[in-house]
This record gives C-alpha cells, sequence and structure tokens, in this order.
C-alpha cells in the first residue's frame, strides 16, 4: 500500500503509482534506478520495510558498477545506502 495515503500501489508503465493519483496523491517508484531494473520483491520491500536487501549491479554515472540498499526515507523518496 501507498505509505503516504494507504491506497494501493498500481502498475503504470516505467513506474509503480499511487492509485489515488486523482486524489492529490502523487507517490511513484521507478522500474529503474542507475540502471537496474527494481524487481517486484525489490518494491514490496520498499513498502512493506522501507528497505531493500543489498543489491548488485547498479551503475553510477561514469559507468562504474556499484551495490547499494535501497531506502525509502521519510520524504517517501527512494535513496541508496551505498556499500564499499
Amino acid at each position: 500500500s501507498c505509505p503516504k495515503c494507504k491506497k494501493s500501489i498500481v502498475d503504470k508503465g516505467k513506474f509503480y503509482g499511487c492509485s489515488g493519483y486523482s486524489d492529490g496523491c502523487r507517490f511513484t517508484i521507478q522500474k529503474e534506478l542507475a540502471s537496474k531494473k527494481l524487481t517486484k520483491t525489490m518494491i514490496k520491500d520498499l513498502l512493506s520495510k522501507k528497505e531493500t536487501k543489498k543489491t548488485k549491479g547498479f551503475k553510477n554515472k561514469s559507468g562504474k558498477d556499484f551495490e547499494a540498499i535501497l531506502i525509502l526515507n521519510s520524504s517517501n523518496k527512494v535513496t541508496f545506502k551505498p556499500f564499499k
């Protein structure tokens, strides 16, 4: 369910979004971040646990691979928690 308004999350093509869009809720999660497609499991973990497991296969702007945990922050935005 949507972390902002608790309505359901629906597939919108290139992203997942809140079914309450017409009611003003603008919550979305992109299906791809840093050249990595997010799995449905990763999306479910973000919505239920506010973070994913450590994941490989992300690429930074210069094309270098990195691994990170994705976190749904207090502003309901997906951010990276990098590992070295």
